[in-house]
């Protein structure tokens, strides 16, 4: 446990701080000038969190996992792989860093410069010499913490520096949670519901990257899968469109994202004439075992009024889904979320369930699939359906159906011929497959912004229901908000966690 005294110095340190801020006066060291002018401008990224007295270290879920077992008392970690999470952790404080240093102001550049560059001569690339200085700082602290790691003796000692890493690490946008009795009351009279393709309208828009079919999945059991299973993977979008709707078109395009307006008050744009997919990759954790995640997210201009005075419209709605790749780096576990985190479903391949049925053998009538936990069992996430692998061998891309206007995916199919016969197809389209940095790093009329805020959340696309459950500790529920900063189930779970499906879900060993 901290000592109290600790929290004093850090309160002291806080109110410090706050007391130069409201002054305007600038800090004596340069670090502590430009986290200042971070903070003062917005700039901050959500998705990274800080260590505190260690800037060159940034965590996210799946960072600040390992280092908890790396700090363990039982824990066998080496201080090469020690060194091995943290160039990682590193890694992500350059990045961060550097992305925030891209989104000062010129202004804010300008005021760093005059204040910790004094001896320097003018320059045109003031924020390039910030941005080298600052990163060039972090390095040279991380290295003497790499010395540091090198030199550690014992187990005890790794386990030690990774505890004083663990113990420092700064708080988390998703710290702010709803919670309570009223929250479960409202939850408790949500009824779930999945509807099925049958129950569309029929009318299709189809959206593929270049050059969809053919296609050459990674081998069997291969152990390294390359940057390229983003594209290999890539699913088809086929998007419903209402023949009675009452919004525009556009709003069930998919499309680019661009900015506009001044950095306090960006606006968010939807380009449907570029339709536009956004992906990274990230791991999970299963049965000890590290499984590569493939995540996919898109965006459309609004999420119309589905119902008089619907709580869930709203500027800016888009969907995101993540497939998990088994042991032999095939489509296994498919999850699917609005961009805020809400109505997740879950689907299974077939024969994962079938395992799962052989393996878990007392499932009684508490589930609809074996690898459902009881209901009893928190936490826990809903199989909404499964679907079928094609014969081996043959190549194939996951098929997400989406549905028009409330733009949650409600089915995943493998046979798009057998899915689109006797529908109608509006259009076909190609998607561009770009990177997610894209969206955190886009221009602007006065250099870079993100399309999120400081706070993850897209900027000016709050919701009704974000008033409404406001009592109940949720943040801002239904505006979309950055990867990073999801929860899901009611606030419940982390959909960030790097052991969610293993906790939430009765997976098969041999997974």
């Amino acid at each position: 446990m901290e000592h109290p005294r600790s929290f004093v110095i850090q309160a002291l340190t806080a109110a410090f701080a706050t007391a130069l801020l409201i002054a305007g006066c600038a800090p004596a060291q340069f670090a502590d000038g430009l986290s200042q002018s971070i903070q003062r401008n917005d700039v901050s990224d959500a998705r990274s969190r800080i260590v505190r007295g260690m800037p060159f270290l940034r965590v996210d879920d799946y960072l600040l996992d390992r280092l908890e077992s790396a700090a363990q008392a039982d824990g066998e970690t080496t201080a090469e792989q020690l060194n091995d999470v943290l160039i990682e952790c590193h890694a992500l404080a350059i990045s961060s860093a550097g992305i925030e240093i891209e989104h000062l102001p010129a202004s804010a550049i300008d005021a760093l410069w005059k204040s910790y560059f004094a001896d320097n001569a003018s320059s045109d690339d003031r924020r390039d010499a910030v941005r080298d200085r600052y990163l060039q700082q972090l390095d040279d602290e991380f290295a003497a913490l790499q010395q540091r790691v090198a030199l550690a003796g014992s187990t005890d000692e790794v386990r030690s520096i990774a505890r004083s890493i663990t113990q420092n690490v700064g708080p988390s946008i998703k710290d702010q949670h709803g919670g309570g009795p009223l929250l479960q009351a409202i939850a408790s009279k949500y009824e779930r519901t999945d509807p099925t393709v049958d129950s569309l309208s029929g009318a299709f828009d189809v959206y593929a990257i270049q050059d969809a079919d053919p296609l050459t999945p990674p081998a069997s059991g291969t152990s390294n899968v390359t940057p390229d299973a983003l594209a290999v993977h890539a699913p088809i979008l086929v998007q419903e469109r209402s023949p009675n709707a009452t919004y525009p078109a556009k709003d069930d395009q998919p499309g680019a994202v661009s900015l506009s307006g001044p950095l306090k008050n960006l606006s968010v744009h939807i380009d449907p004439a570029r339709p536009t997919i956004y992906a990274y990759s990230r791991k999970a954790v299963i049965n000890g075992r590290e499984h590569l995640q493939l995540v996919y997210c898109w965006w459309f201009s609004e999420h119309p009024a589905m119902s008089p005075g619907d709580p869930e419209a709203g500027n800016i709605d888009g969907a995101t889904v993540r497939i998990t790749l088994d042991s032999n780096n095939q489509p296994a576990i498919v999850e699917t979320i609005q961009n805020c985190g809400c109505h997740i479903r879950c689907f299974a391949r077939a024969d994962l369930e079938e395992q799962a049925r052989g393996e878990f053998t007392e499932i009684g009538d508490e589930t609809n699939y074996a690898l459902e936990k009881p209901k009893n069992q928190q936490p826990r996430l809903e199989v909404s359906q499964l679907f079928e692998a094609p014969e081996k061998g043959r190549p194939w891309r996951l098929v997400l159906i989406c549905r028009a206007g409330f733009h949650d995916v409600v089915a995943v199919k493998v046979d798009q011929a057998a899915l689109l016969s006797g529908k109608k197809v509006l259009e076909r389209r190609t998607y561009d497959l770009l990177p997610y940095d894209v969206l955190e790093n886009l221009p602007t009329s006065f250099g870079t912004a993100s399309m999120f805020g400081p706070d993850g959340l897209v900027h000016n696309a709050g919701r009704l229901e974000g008033w409404l459950l406001a009592p109940t500790g949720m943040r801002s529920a239904g505006q979309p908000r950055q990867r990073g900063t999801q929860l899901i189930c009611w606030d419940a779970l982390n959909f960030d966690d790097p052991h969610l499906l293993e906790k939430a879900l009765r997976l098969p060993t041999r997974f």
